[in-house]
């Protein structure tokens, strides 16, 4: 009888281990399910403008870019179909912002400035930097405009070579993003016609984020940069002339000939300008401090 019962009892244990070892993953499948869940693909610039095509409005959009891991394009072919996509300015200097930083995952969100430092990094301390008018930033254009493909109001793009610095911190940081808005924009005419291009330079993208207002001249707010086409004007004339001594009887071929156009403006990618602040802007970067103060 009791040998009976043991067996019982070691039937039922051996039934027991063998269920939970059915039913528990094993270490290694377990820490393969906690890595899969906690995997997140990072948003690319792709799912940035899929972003625009739900009708998330702008602030929504840089919300979610810096509160998600990011891997963006943003090179001269990146940024250029994102403007293409009709990404506003404010969006793709996040995305900038974000890329260039390395921001990933919900520290992104926070604000930069008040982040905790890497182990092994000084902490930092908030300022605030006041960039004087007058200001001068190198920039160059980011890629190549057309007069024929681009319409009054329209934005179009620029970027800073020289990083700005004052007292010793960053200001404005290489690569910045510079916007400028189209004023003028012609194809190139009839009769040999130029085209025209024209803009004025509105702000740039310091550390912070802060816009920070520029102008074409340093002390002209209106001022505006513009390039113009080749004009074949004065050779229209000549031929038309030509032609029509020589041939007075196709006059209508002389007159079609007038419809030659002239060049359009066109704004070459690395194009290089100089731009100046337009006013006092106050902008926060950080310092590393010791003992309560900064470190050179």
């Amino acid at each position: 009888m009791r040998k009976s019962f043991l067996l019982v009892a070691i039937g039922l244990l051996l039934m027991s281990t063998a269920s939970l070892m059915i039913s528990a993953p094993s270490p290694i499948a377990a820490k393969n399910i906690q890595q899969t869940q906690s995997r997140v693909a990072p948003l690319s610039n792709r799912d940035v403008i899929e972003l625009l095509q739900a009708k998330l409005t702008p602030d929504e959009m840089i919300a979610k870019i810096r509160s998600s891991p990011a891997n963006f394009d943003t090179s001269y072919a990146g940024l250029r179909a994102l403007k293409d996509a009709g990404l506003q300015d404010a969006v793709i200097a996040a995305m900038m912002q974000v890329e260039k930083s390395g921001m990933m995952g919900p520290a992104a969100n926070s604000d930069p400035l008040e982040r905790p430092g890497v182990k092994g990094q000084q902490p930092q301390k908030a300022e605030q930097i006041v960039v004087p008018a007058g200001t001068r930033l190198d920039v160059e254009a980011v890629y190549t405009v057309s007069s024929l493909d681009v319409r009054p109001e329209e934005l179009i793009s620029f970027r800073v070579i020289v990083p700005i610095r004052i007292d010793g911190q960053t200001v404005i940081e290489k690569n910045s993003l510079v916007t400028g808005r189209v004023v003028q924009a012609k194809r190139g005419q009839h009769w040999g016609k130029a085209g025209k291009l024209s803009w004025i330079m509105q702000d740039v993208v310091a550390v912070d984020l802060t816009r920070v207002p520029i102008q074409a001249q340093r002390d002209s707010p209106l001022a505006e940069n513009g390039i113009k086409g080749t004009s074949h004007g004065g050779q229209v004339a000549t031929e038309m002339i030509v032609l029509g001594g020589l041939l007075w009887m196709a006059a209508p071929l002389v007159l079609m000939h007038g419809f030659k156009r002239g060049e359009n403006a066109v704004l070459p990618e690395g194009k290089r300008f100089v731009v100046y602040v337009q006013r006092d802007t106050t902008v926060k970067t950080t310092s590393a401090v010791s003992d309560g103060r900064p470190i050179p």
